[in-house]
């Protein structure tokens, strides 16, 4: 009795390590700013395309956060009340609004990759 026990644990453990293995296999790797032009020319797979949203979300966090250094440095230059910095505070001005519009289309990227991930889900 203790044999089969120990048989039947050894078996669903085994079977535990097979569907383990095969599910990370199945796992895309992250796109790179290396590979990114390769994914989107040959992305199919949900996975794939998962992995690319997930790049462009990323790309649109990073665009947010300079977005937001740039606002404090023109919030900082205005401290100054100098007339002289003008434009430094219109170039840091001009520069948060443009990684903010970079920052949208990046979101608007990846919503649209995992749209296609699940329009390519086997039916």
């Amino acid at each position: 009795m203790a044999s089969r026990q120990i048989y039947s644990g050894a078996l669903f453990l085994l079977i535990a390590v097979l569907f383990l293995a095969r599910t990370l296999s199945a796992q895309q790797p992250p796109v790179t700013d290396h590979d990114v032009e390769g994914m989107i020319t040959s992305a199919q797979s949900p996975a794939e395309h998962q992995a690319l949203a997930a790049f462009f979300r990323q790309e649109a966090k990073d665009a947010e956060r300079k977005a937001d250094l740039h606002k404090h440095w023109a919030d900082a230059y205005r401290g100054l009340n100098d007339p002289k910095e003008e434009p430094m505070i219109k170039m840091c001005d001009n520069m948060s609004t443009f990684f903010r519009k970079a920052a949208a289309g990046s979101e608007k990227l990846a919503q649209m990759h995992e749209q296609m991930a699940k329009a390519s889900e086997p039916k």
